[in-house]
């Protein structure tokens, strides 16, 4: 189950999300670090999440060795890696870190992340937030039926509709409303108002009834996020290595 993502402090705090392709449990410790993850499930092209697990080591201003722990990295279906440095907004301004990722990029192995970026709190809105965790809770639901009935009639929808509307051909309620969330995610439906997801927000066909990513259940992974308290295993490092690229916002 989700944490509850309203009135979260932005410093140490534990959490979990469960992983939608693996139902493992993502351990997070923070609110702006929580935030990511969710945010980055909520991109269609990102099969998984992995936080704390890896260590990029580089040498500081005094020429001594040391090693920064990236905070999420989010791992695409075609394989491309983003890495992600995550910090308050505050922090983020007063630790010029810009030019830190910069740096990091430049000396991280394309196998950890193929690009870094940073996040703060300003770059994931709060209706996008709860949007996340919505969408995040819809995926991991048992199918119905309704799910099979709204990608037979959604070729047939002409126009824009709202949610509402589309939950009354479905027989109402969050019976109907969690499966149209879930054709939003897939695809198959396209949202065109912005702000937070709900009974007045308007929806239309895509054009192509989209597979449901999630359908085939938990698959087992090997290298996910570990919530056991293992340290993460350093990045192994050698000469010739390609590294990663700096993405600018």
């Amino acid at each position: 189950m989700l944490r509850a993502i309203a009135d979260r402090s932005k410093g140490s705090e534990i959490g979990y999300v469960i992983c939608p392709r693996t139902n493992i449990a993502i351990k997070t410790e923070s609110g702006n670090e929580h935030n990511t993850v969710l945010y980055c499930y909520l991109d269609r092209a990102i099969e998984r999440v992995m936080v704390q697990s890896a260590r990029i080591f580089f040498k500081n201003a005094a020429g001594e060795r040391t090693h920064h722990t990236l905070d999420v990295r989010a791992k695409r279906f075609d394989g491309h890696i983003h890495g992600l440095l995550v910090k308050p907004d505050s922090k983020a301004v007063d630790s010029d870190l810009r030019t830190f990722t910069r740096m990091l990029a430049a000396v991280t192995p394309k196998k950890v992340a193929d690009d870094l970026n940073y996040v703060t709190e300003r770059d994931m809105p709060e209706h996008e937030i709860r949007n996340a965790a919505a969408t995040l809770s819809c995926r991991r639901e048992p199918r119905t039926e309704v799910d099979s009935l709204l990608a037979g009639i959604a070729p047939s929808i002409i126009g824009d509709v709202t949610i509402a509307e589309l939950c009354a051909v479905l027989g109402g309620g969050r019976i109907a409303f969690r499966p149209i969330m879930r054709a939003i995610f897939y695809g198959t439906l396209e949202c065109v108002t912005d702000g937070l997801i709900d009974s007045t927000s308007v929806v239309r066909f895509s054009g192509t009834v989209m597979p449901d990513l999630d359908a085939a259940g938990p698959i087992k992974v090997h290298d996910m996020n570990r919530v056991d308290g293992t340290p993460p295993q350093p990045a192994k490092q050698k000469p010739g290595f390609k590294h990663a690229s700096y993405r600018e916002s």
